[in-house]
């Protein structure tokens, strides 16, 4: 039961933390931000993905898997809601990389958690599915932003 929750839970959090990937750029355009200030943005949101998975990666450690996952979580939701507040890039860029840093956070947690979860002769088919489904919500965020584009008009 544990893992189909982590499971269901780590869907829906990727699927809510994809969204700022494809609206954020949309959104700074649309209040007037510069092609480089909608790129510098984006790339703030790799950028702080990157410094930040080794230190995560020793928190979970430290920390223990699920406090991590539970605040990290609740960060993902904290920078979801500022996101509808922001407006321009320096705020965007900030939240976006904040984003990235719950999402890495998140993501390592739920990694751990589950080869926890598994027996040991279980653990790597049990994190590989569990991999699969950051795939999946990868795999329809374009049909996600047909979607999306489509209720617009």
């Amino acid at each position: 039961m544990a893992y189909a929750l982590l499971v269901a839970s780590a869907f829906l959090f990727e699927l809510a933390l994809d969204l700022p990937v494809g609206s954020l750029p949309l959104a700074l355009d649309g209040d007037g931000a510069s092609h480089g200030a909608v790129a510098a943005a984006m790339g703030s949101s790799v950028f702080a993905a990157m410094l930040a998975g080794l230190p995560l990666g020793a928190l979970v450690d430290r920390a223990g898997r699920l406090p991590v996952l539970k605040a990290t979580a609740f960060a993902g939701v904290a920078v979801l809601v500022g996101l509808t507040f922001v407006h321009g890039a320096p705020g965007g860029s900030a939240l976006l990389a904040l984003r990235s840093m719950a999402f890495i956070g998140f993501m390592t947690a739920e990694f751990a958690y589950a080869g926890d979860l598994a027996s040991p002769d279980r653990a790597v088919s049990t994190v590989a599915t569990l991999g699969m489904v950051g795939t999946l919500t990868y795999a329809s965020r374009p049909a996600r932003a047909l979607a999306g584009a489509a209720r617009a008009r």
